[in-house]
């Protein structure tokens, strides 16, 4: 398994004018404090090294992590011998590897050509050449001459030089000055191994990096000829050739360690700092920090299997705390959508999280369970969170839609959808997502006011402008339109239309397959069932019947509404036996469905059954506005003043179904 160190990154952001912030970010933490005015000097910078310690990735003493000094700190900065300093009573250089004009790059698959090595040094001091025969022969470095040296560079790869290092550069086995040529292209790496005398190596490896190379690993002061070679075979051995795929900068931490000289080499320029699984994700929250948002693959497009691997990383150990903070919320919203089981896990961790993005994740959560009390609460708390950006209001907005359209209470809704038409979205791709979840969030209100047509052509606006057909739109348009049948609102062979397609659909459908969620499939049963029994239609009520053994058993699912609602409509066309209906009955009122369940009740003639379901319905929904707080947008005495009235029509209205369609109380 690939391992990522922990690290300290450092860097300045200077775009707020008259003033510069330096940027501490480790895997749990991020922030902020003025720039310290640092000079090349150890004295000038123990001010700064409290700072550090706080920020210091691990209190373990034996771990190893990096310190980061990114491209935008001072050359002051970059050239402080950090390694001679003390933190925590331990020199940093026993501890950390420091990374210079650190730049964050996913490392490259191996070309699989052996590194190029260059031996500057004069054999009668150390024989590198006789040292590393076995490494040669096992064909993991390949010599080079100091003549042939352009045309080695341009080869790509590794490039090791072993020389001694002066104050003005690199000399060679007469000791005469060498100087590396800028090659086209550059090698990838150079491993400068000689002594860095005066910051001469330093120099060397700023210019090779202007010059294209991507790493330079340079000491940081002295290196004797059998350290360097140590650090040669701990990198290069032949027996590290099944440890091919682990991260080159993890290797070099570990053979940095050297006898009496620990850590005594420095990188410049590029590493990659994660090589882990998760290492996609850990990034996306390091450009966040840097100023460099992305929008995350987490939203209305995530597939189930895109889901369900984004929510495996969370879980794992290699994803930074910071990460997960953000990916929790939007996974706990997909959640709802895609695998109602992982919610419990997902709310659990989430806990008492106040950010805009965890608390209405939360809210949806509840919802999803019926707990409108509790969705309710979120919302006020949501509502109430000071400079909430455009997007982030018009979200509660539309799952405070939700709430009111599910409480039956549409006029309530219709104020908060025009609210959140007026939201003004900068990014067209906010746009196009506020627009096309509105008319999902019209076409329901406008149902609960009785006014099927109109539905249905909010719905079917909303179908043309899906990117993709998945069949949840066409499962609304065939329901809602045999409701507007019933109402006499829509035609017959509107309805009929719809139901040949759905059945095509559900025909070609799996049932081992089917995920955890909230499936189109048992949406298009739904729709399906529902038409079956207006029509009499026998085809349709036969395919839909041999979804009866499936839809039994996803009864005890987390939301087993649409199902239960097939079962229901069945046991209307006498398709169901009597105790398939109590399953379905008893499932709706577990999830809190208790006004469909009411409604379903009456269809079937059990009519103190709806009496009484209906009694919880409308005292659960004065307890729920009662949780809502005087936030922007609530309109609460408003919502008390239709609650009253919508009460009085559901208690007045008769047990038929073309009375549920005209009044709004049919099954949502």
């Amino acid at each position: 398994m690939n391992h990522a160190l922990p690290f300290v990154a450092l860097w300045i952001d200077d775009r707020v004018r008259g003033s510069a912030l330096l940027h501490l970010l480790t895997r749990d933490t991020h922030r902020t404090l003025p720039l310290p005015e640092i000079a090349e000097s150890t004295h000038a910078v123990e001010e700064f090294l409290p700072e550090l310690l706080r920020a210091m990735p691990s209190p373990d003493p034996a771990a190893r992590w990096l310190l980061l000094l990114e491209p935008s700190l001072p050359q002051s900065w970059q050239r402080l011998r950090w390694e001679a300093l003390s933190l925590a009573g331990r020199p940093l250089a026993a501890q950390a590897l420091v990374i210079r004009s650190a730049v964050w790059c996913c490392q490259r698959n191996g070309t699989g050509k052996a590194a190029r090595f260059l031996d500057l040094f004069p054999r009668s001091e150390f024989s590198f050449l006789g040292r590393f025969q076995p490494l040669i022969q096992a064909g993991r470095l390949r010599t080079s001459r100091a003549s042939f040296i352009e045309r080695d560079m341009a080869a790509g790869g590794d490039l090791v030089i072993v020389a001694h290092g002066r104050s003005y550069g690199l000399v060679d086995a007469a000791g005469d000055s060498f100087a590396l040529p800028a090659a086209h292209p550059m090698p990838e790496r150079i491993w400068l191994l000689a002594c860095n005398v005066d910051g001469a190596m330093d120099h060397l490896a700023q210019n090779l990096l202007r010059w294209g190379c991507r790493t330079v690993i340079a000491a940081t002061g002295d290196i004797s000829a059998p350290e360097m070679a140590c650090v040669v075979e701990s990198l290069f051995a032949a027996a590290r050739l099944p440890d091919e795929n682990r991260s080159w900068l993890a290797r070099a931490a570990a053979s940095f360690n050297g006898r009496g000289c620990p850590l005594a080499l420095t990188i410049w320029g590029e590493c990659d700092l994660d090589p882990t699984a998760c290492a996609a994700w850990n990034r996306m929250t390091w450009d966040d920090k840097h100023g460099n948002s992305r929008r995350p693959p987490l939203d209305d497009e995530t597939t189930c299997d895109e889901f369900l691997a984004a929510y495996q990383h969370a879980a794992s150990p290699q994803v930074w705390p910071l990460t997960r903070d953000w990916m929790l919320p939007p996974l706990l919203w997909l959640a709802e959508k895609h695998d109602h089981p992982a919610m419990r896990n997902l709310s659990t961790q989430l806990g008492n999280a106040e950010s805009p993005e965890a608390i209405r994740a939360l809210a949806s959560a509840a919802r999803r369970v019926g707990n409108y009390a509790q969705m309710a609460r979120y919302l006020s708390r949501g509502l109430q969170i000071p400079d909430l950006t455009v997007g982030e209001r018009a979200e509660y907005l539309g799952t405070l839609a939700n709430l009111f359209i599910d409480l039956n209470l549409p006029e309530s809704a219709a104020a908060i959808i025009e609210l959140h038409q007026d939201c003004l979205w900068d990014d067209p791709e906010d746009r196009y997502w506020a627009d096309f979840k509105r008319l999902d969030w019209l076409a329901r209100m406008e149902a609960r006011r009785g006014r099927l047509h109109l539905a249905l052509d909010h719905m079917t606006a909303k179908r043309r402008q899906a990117r993709t057909d998945g069949g949840r739109e066409l499962a609304w348009q065939l329901y809602l339109a045999t409701w507007g049948y019933l109402a006499g609102q829509v035609r017959a062979e509107t309805a009929a239309a719809f139901a040949a397609e759905v059945a095509q659909r559900l025909a070609g459908a799996t049932r081992g397959i089917l995920g955890n969620g909230n499936e189109t499939v048992a949406y298009l049963l739904r729709a399906l069932a529902a038409h079956a029994w207006v029509s009499h239609d026998s085809a349709q009520l036969t395919l839909v019947k041999s979804w009866l053994p499936h839809a039994e058993e996803r009864l005890t699912d987390d939301d087993p509404g649409p199902w239960a609602y097939a079962i229901a409509y069945l046991y209307l066309q006498r398709a169901a036996p009597p105790p398939s209906l109590d399953r379905a009955l008893c499932a709706l009122e577990r999830a809190r469905y208790l006004l469909e369940a009411a409604c379903l009740s009456g269809f079937a003639g059990r009519g103190d059954e709806r009496r009484r379901l209906l009694g919880r319905f409308q005292q659960r929904r004065q307890a729920t506005i009662a949780e809502l707080t005087d936030a922007p947008g609530m309109r609460i005495p408003e919502a008390i003043a239709e609650a009253a009235t919508r009460t009085k029509t559901e208690i007045a209205a008769d047990n038929l179904p073309s009375s549920a369609a005209r009044f709004g109380t049919l099954p949502l």
